[in-house]
Formats: C-alpha cells, sequence, structure tokens
C-alpha cells in the first residue's frame, strides 16, 4: 500500500537481486494488493451485516421465521454466522495489518531520500499510515483484552462485579444503585373554557357554537332566513355521558366510569315536525350513531363537533408518555463513596477504563436497574489512530500544496 496516497517519491538505492523475502514485501506493498485485501474485508462485512451473527441473532430470527432453519444451518457450517470470529476473516485482518506496516516501514526509509515538498508529503502519508496501524490495532486490543457484562440491581443494592458470557467481570470498585426514575414528556396542557357542540350546515354556509346546556333548545337561524320565521331546526342536548359504551345485552348506551375516557354527548334535532337523534364523540369526531325516533325521516343536513375541556383536563392530570430511564449510580472505594453520577440511554458513566451504559427497566418494578458494563482497553488507541490519520491527510492535502505554491516564484512559472 505504499501507493496508497499517491505521491512523486524518489527512486531508493538499488539493492542487489530481489530474493524470496522481497517478492513477499513487495507484493504487501503494493497497491492492487492492499486494495483487493481491502475488498475482502469490506464484502465480509456487508455478509456480516444481513446475515444474523451470534446464537441470540440466530434464535431470534429463526423464531420469527422457522421455515429458514435449514438454510440457517448451511450458513452456519461455512461460518457465515460468525464472520468476524472465523479464521479468514481474522486473517484478512492481519494480512491488511501486514501489508500496513511494509507501507509504513517503506514511507519511513524514503523520508531520509526526500527534500522539500516531496518530503513534507512522504510524512503526511508516513503518518496516516501510522494512523490506520493504531485503529488496526486498537480494534484487535479491544477485541483480545476487552470485557462485557450485566448488573441487575434494586435500589439499595451494591454490586463489585457484572455477569458476562465468559465469566464473572470484577470491578476495582463497587457501585450501588441509589435511585431508579423515570422521565415523562410534559402532558398537554389544561383547558381553559367549557364544552361546547359545534354545528355546521354546509348547505346554507351556517356555523355557530352552543354551550352543552342539557335539555335547553337552541334555535338554528341560517342568514337567508326570514325574518320573524319560525327557525328550520332547533337543537338540544339531551344526555351527557362521560366513558361511553354500550351495555351488551339491550345495546344502552352507559358510562363505564365517572372519569372523561370517551366523552359523548346525545344530541336532538328537531325540525319540520320531526326529531333526529345523534351521538356525538369528542375523541372520534368522525363517528356518529343516528337514532331516528318512530317516525322520523332520514338523518338532518347538520353536522355537529363535540368538543370536550374536560377530557382534555383529563388528559393534563395524567403523566406523559416515558422519555427516558435513568439511574443514580454511587461509587464506592474501600466503603467510602468517592463519585456519584446520573446515567440514562446514551448517557453513559466513565470511571478508570469501565464505562457503564442503561440499557433496561422493569415497568412493574420501578426500583430495578439493569446496567451493561465495558471495558476496551482499545478505544483511546482507535482515537489516537484516528487523530494521526486527519493530521496525515492535512499535511498530504493542504501542507503540502502551501509549501509548493511557496516555492515557486511570484508572477512566473517555475
Amino acid at each position: 500500500m505504499s501507493d496508497t496516497i499517491q505521491a512523486p517519491s524518489p527512486t531508493l538505492p538499488a539493492r542487489g537481486g530481489a530474493g524470496p523475502v522481497e517478492f513477499v514485501f513487495s507484493g504487501l506493498a503494493s497497491l492492487k494488493f492492499a486494495l483487493t485485501v481491502v475488498a475482502l474485508i469490506a464484502l465480509a462485512c456487508v455478509v456480516g451485516t444481513l446475515i444474523p451473527q451470534g446464537p441470540q441473532q440466530v434464535a431470534v430470527y429463526l423464531e420469527r421465521h422457522p421455515g429458514a432453519a435449514g438454510g440457517m444451518n448451511v450458513l452456519s457450517m461455512l461460518g457465515l454466522t460468525r464472520v468476524f470470529y472465523t479464521w479468514w476473516f481474522v486473517g484478512l485482518l492481519f494480512v491488511f495489518a501486514a501489508s500496513l506496516t511494509v507501507c509504513t516501514a517503506r514511507r519511513f526509509k524514503m523520508i531520509r531520500h526526500t527534500v522539500g515538498v516531496q518530503r513534507a508529503r512522504v510524512i503526511g502519508s508516513f503518518i496516516t499510515h501510522v494512523g490506520l496501524l493504531l485503529v488496526l490495532a486498537g480494534g484487535a486490543l479491544g477485541v483480545i483484552a476487552g470485557q462485557k457484562g450485566m448488573i441487575q440491581l434494586h435500589e439499595g443494592e451494591t454490586a463489585s462485579q457484572a455477569e458476562g458470557q465468559e465469566g464473572s467481570m470484577l470491578l476495582p470498585f463497587t457501585v450501588r444503585l441509589a435511585k431508579f426514575a423515570l422521565e415523562y414528556h410534559e402532558p398537554p396542557a389544561a383547558p381553559t373554557g367549557t364544552d361546547k357542540l359545534y354545528v355546521q350546515w354546509s348547505a346554507k354556509k351556517y356555523q355557530t357554537e352552543f354551550p352543552i346546556d342539557s335539555k335547553v333548545e337552541h334555535p338554528v337561524i341560517p342568514a337567508d332566513a326570514q325574518a320573524g320565521a319560525e327557525p328550520p331546526f332547533k337543537v338540544s342536548v339531551l344526555r351527557y355521558v362521560a366513558d361511553f359504551s354500550l351495555d351488551g345485552s339491550g345495546g344502552e348506551a352507559k358510562s363505564r366510569s365517572d372519569m372523561p375516557n370517551n366523552p359523548a354527548i346525545q344530541v336532538a334535532v328537531t325540525g319540520g315536525g320531526r326529531t333526529n337523534t345523534q351521538w356525538v364523540f369528542a375523541r372520534f369526531p368522525d363517528f356518529s350513531d343516528h337514532g331516528a325516533t318512530a317516525g322520523a325521516a332520514a338523518p338532518m343536513p347538520l353536522q355537529f363537533r363535540f368538543e370536550s375541556a374536560h377530557a382534555v383536563a383529563a388528559a393534563a392530570g395524567r403523566q406523559g408518555s416515558i422519555k427516558a430511564f435513568k439511574s443514580t449510580l454511587e461509587v464506592l472505594e474501600q466503603g467510602v463513596v468517592v463519585d456519584s453520577r446520573t446515567i440514562m440511554v446514551n448517557s453513559p458513566y466513565s470511571r478508570r477504563g469501565y464505562t457503564f451504559y442503561q440499557v433496561n427497566y422493569d415497568p412493574n418494578d420501578l426500583s430495578w436497574s439493569a446496567l451493561q458494563v465495558v471495558k476496551d482497553p482499545g478505544v483511546p488507541v482507535v482515537y489516537g489512530g484516528f487523530i494521526l490519520i486527519m493530521v496525515g491527510l492535512t499535511v498530504v492535502f493542504c501542507v503540502s500544496p502551501w509549501l509548493d505554491a511557496q516555492r515557486r516564484p511570484k508572477g512566473g512559472i517555475s
């Protein structure tokens, strides 16, 4: 991968005849060889992403797709259900690391044989290669020396170890769950006002509102009605039900409770010598139940909407949906609390190389919390590699062109 970052390079001093070792080194340093290895690693990563990995993911997949058991057994025998732990994937990473190492060594030797702008480019390329090596080394260190486990605690309980797949994971300190709490979204604001019935007569472009006064008739008088004439319709509310339901035996409307969970009103419309009744629901404005009295014609040409301030007030009195769940941890060393921190999802807590993540809780027991503990000594190494990669690329693509521009005579062509 000596050509990973293209830069003019001088010819190194000639050496004797190329032996087997030099042939292997030249192959490892080849850009085509390095790109082939990277492509194979990328293909393996794609396969590992598309196919369930590990016993737990395979079990969940087979539970949802029991007919795929035969195909999954074949994939398991081929090692495709544990791609990232197979010998060939580790071998690809090893070969890529070897290629990077050879390229890095050659870049380092080239520094002594270059000057000026070319030296800056080679130095930037060398730093980039070292950064890539650190990223690989950090990932390998995390796999080899990393640990992961679970801690389950009730409020007041302590733990000095976590349980992982490979056994107990001892901690250099003790943690205690001081408190577990749920955080809720803000509930709807309480309304200001009363229940209202909105009446609309589309053909007459008529719309008005009435308070919910039991059995008080309100006249419906459109704009084109003659002065002093009898209103074509009268609207009244016959009944209010806080939590509407139907009696299973007789089909009669009743209230399941005193709470306005499903408020509804029965509206009566009188006009033309007949009366129609209709149930109007606050929570389901598009649903209506017409119940014409004996001898009545089709439903009246009026539309209704019921706005219940009681229902909104009841919702405001309830807690909103769960926003987050969080645990307050105390860290003890030799029986003394040395630190205290509240963690939640996407807000972990780290101490002495161990990171605690909030992962679960029990809605039926809000004094219990489940935490994941992760120790990954390779993380600082990976971060250091990323920093070196950024520095190296900056030198190659920013510093070197700037030095080249400064070297050229102004107003002419060098």
